[in-house]
């Protein structure tokens, strides 16, 4: 077992614990929630079987990009992970234990990290608009078929029949909304959603 020095582990530790809250930070502003992607999938704006990613479409670009945008993150740690990379075979394998990182690698490594997870927090993400969007859009779902069985004083058996009950404009504001989540779900994903899928659900 060959030992690491104290500054080749800082700097494998400042690299994993960047990444890993990169990728939370990632998780939770870049991804539906529960309740809305269940919502989407129960409207088939959104596809119950996943796509199946093939390897063999794997380039040299996705090294350095993210969702096929270049990740300037992923660069630096690339070129980094190089000059380190040469550093440890120029010393030598029986070097790893005495092989010091200079301490300017080290700084701009870690400052790099918190700007890159800085960024990734203050930066507007066109998925945490579409949660917010769809939220919306389920409560006037919810508001509409409660007011459609409050007027009725029953349980609803069709969108026909729910329309007069609740009104034509209740209906064709819902329909509107419905119509603008749609362009930003479409904006987003590139999934075009089906007319027929802007009902609201009252049944």
């Amino acid at each position: 077992m060959v030992d690491l020095s104290g500054s080749i582990l800082t700097l494998l530790g400042i690299s994993g614990v960047g990444a890993t809250i990169a990728k939370g930070t990632d998780s939770q502003r870049n991804t539906l929630s529960a309740e809305n992607r269940a919502w989407l999938l129960r409207r088939n704006w959104l596809p119950m079987a996943k796509t199946i990613v093939d390897p063999s479409n794997a380039t040299w670009r996705d090294f350095f990009s993210t969702d096929g945008v270049f990740d300037v993150y992923r660069y630096q740690s690339f070129i980094f992970g190089l000059v380190v990379i040469g550093g440890l075979i120029a010393a030598g394998v029986n070097q790893l234990s005495t092989f010091v990182v200079p301490d300017t690698i080290l700084g701009i490594v870690g400052l790099s990290q918190l700007v890159y997870i800085g960024g990734k927090l203050v930066t507007p993400t066109n998925i945490s608009d579409l949660n917010a969007a769809i939220s919306a859009l389920r409560s006037d779902e919810q508001k509409l078929k409660a007011a459609a069985v409050a007027a009725k004083q029953g349980q609803v058996m069709s969108l026909a029949e729910a329309i007069p009950l609740v009104g034509q404009s209740t209906y064709d504001a819902y329909r509107q909304k419905a119509r603008d989540v749609a362009a930003i779900f479409t904006d987003a994903t590139g999934i075009v959603v089906a007319d027929a899928s802007l009902e609201p659900l009252v049944t």
